[in-house]
């Protein structure tokens, strides 16, 4: 049997066994890859928020390791980081891109540094990625465009640092123009590190400041129109066109939210916040899990998706 064909029978197999689009009740699903404890591998799961359901994400390759990718639909284009890909000549992290279920796979680039997290845009056209670009380098964001072979553009090295810096969590914003991420710097002198929360205009090239660094600015996305979702150590806030500033979710709400987490996402046709929180769990030897968790904006409810013995690496919305 032919790889398309044993490809196709095995697509065939899980949409049988309820893992294919049929199974999926919301508009969007949340995307998330794991990393298990007792083998070190990364698997990509999608949680429905109709049901609560988690199932596989099929891909070319099967359950492979995709760590650190996002995807607009669950039949593409999504965008991942592929690990130890030999290509003839060495081993090392490569981009993937992929349309399933038409175009199964293409290598797209080979960054000279490590990738870390990536984010499609909405409109498919452009990537931005975090990479560090030799070992003694902090986390840079480049953007790259999804057409002929990508001559990267360096969105950190256009705005100087001052200290130590890394740039992270690229979100698009639903036109496609800007990207928000937020800056870690550390003072030339030392002391506590601050974060910014930064938008970079794309046409312009211009950036703007959406929140003053803090020790609390852990991570930020493109909310409703006009406003954005702050994740503020344990509390989730909305920051408005005009600057004011509603809790969605105050300090406190749930047990465990705060230092250890990473993820945030909005969904508009859910109305919708996603975001990952720590749990410790003491059953033989501490272990870290992590849960994902929904809250609802219409009425504030919040919905625990997932849990898992594993690390979460990154959660994206996407359409099934």
């Amino acid at each position: 049997m032919g790889r398309r064909a044993f490809l196709a029978s095995l697509s065939s197999l899980l949409a049988a066994a309820g893992c294919g689009r049929r199974r999926f009740r919301s508009p969007e699903v949340v995307l998330f890859s794991t990393i298990g404890y007792l083998i070190f591998r990364d698997y990509v799961r999608i949680a429905d928020p109709a049901n609560g359901r988690i199932s596989p994400y099929l891909t070319p390759y099967g359950h492979r390791s995709y760590p650190d990718g996002s995807a607009r639909s669950l039949r593409g284009p999504a965008a991942v980081v592929v690990h130890d890909k030999f290509d003839g000549q060495q081993l090392g992290d490569a981009i993937e891109l992929y349309w399933p279920p038409g175009r199964w796979r293409r290598v797209w680039y080979r960054p000279p540094g490590s990738p870390g997290a990536l984010n499609i845009s909405p409109d498919g056209g452009h990537i931005a990625a975090v990479f560090r670009p030799t070992p003694q380098d902090y986390q840079h964001i480049w953007l790259f465009s999804t057409g002929a072979r990508p001559e990267p553009l360096d969105v950190t090295d256009l705005w100087p640092a001052t200290g130590r810096t890394g740039d992270f969590s690229p979100h698009w914003r639903p036109d496609s123009r800007a990207v928000l991420f937020h800056r870690v710097t550390v003072p030339p002198g030392g002391g506590y590190a601050t974060i910014t929360i930064v938008q970079f205009d794309i046409p312009t090239r211009r950036f703007t400041v959406a929140r003053p660094p803090s020790i609390y600015n852990f991570d930020a996305c493109y909310g409703p129109p006009g406003t954005l979702i702050v994740r503020e150590f344990g509390a989730i806030r909305q920051v408005m066109a005009d600057g004011e500033v509603r809790e969605l979710l105050p300090y406190g709400a749930i047990s465990g939210f705060g230092f250890l987490d990473a993820g945030l996402a909005y969904s508009a046709p859910l109305n919708a916040v996603a975001f990952t929180v720590g749990e410790t769990k003491l059953i033989g030897q501490p272990q870290q899990e992590q849960a994902i968790w929904l809250l609802w904006m219409a009425d504030g409810r919040l919905q625990k998706l997932a849990v898992r013995e594993a690390r979460i690496s990154q959660i994206c919305f996407a359409r099934p």
